[in-house]
């Protein structure tokens, strides 16, 4: 029997992310359309509903595909039409703290549906057990990648 190399078992996990993605951004489509949002906007919307620890552009740029750039783009637009607020960091004047209103948590309802529509699907036939290494499992691998990701960011 041939022995797995490493990176190959996490080719489900691969996968899962990029069909996860195409679901998601069709899904969206219509809360989209209906609220006249690009769907950069939105991302820059859900990283911080779903996300706690996502507090400023930067935190959003670590987390998604998006660049700084088109984020601070986003986030303008997104200050201009009410959904977000922005106030400067008290420790650090350089970040400004970004912050949902509720205009912007009418359309993430919305998503909410979606998103536990989608997880109740995944999610079925997993038992509690099951989930509960699932949940530490990831929560180990993100520890890591945090890691991995400040190392980056050291190197810059």
């Amino acid at each position: 029997m041939v022995k797995k190399k490493l990176f190959e078992h996490i080719e489900p996990m691969m996968n899962h992310a990029y069909m996860q993605k195409k679901w998601f951004e069709a899904q969206f489509k219509p809360i989209c359309r209906e609220h006249e949002l690009k769907n950069s906007e939105l991302n820059v919307l859900l990283a911080l509903h779903l996300n706690h620890s996502i507090k400023t552009a930067v935190d959003i740029e670590k987390f998604g595909e998006m660049k700084r750039g088109n984020i601070s783009v986003c986030v303008d637009i997104l200050c201009q039409r009410g959904f977000i607020i922005q106030t400067i960091d008290e420790n650090d004047r350089r970040f400004k703290r970004l912050k949902l209103t509720e205009k912007a948590e009418e359309i993430l309802e919305n998503c909410d549906e979606i998103i536990n529509s989608y997880c109740s699907y995944i999610f079925r036939g997993v038992s509690k057990e099951e989930f509960e290494i699932c949940d530490k499992v990831f929560k180990k691998m993100n520890e890591n990648l945090d890691e991995l990701y400040e190392k980056m960011m050291e190197v810059k």
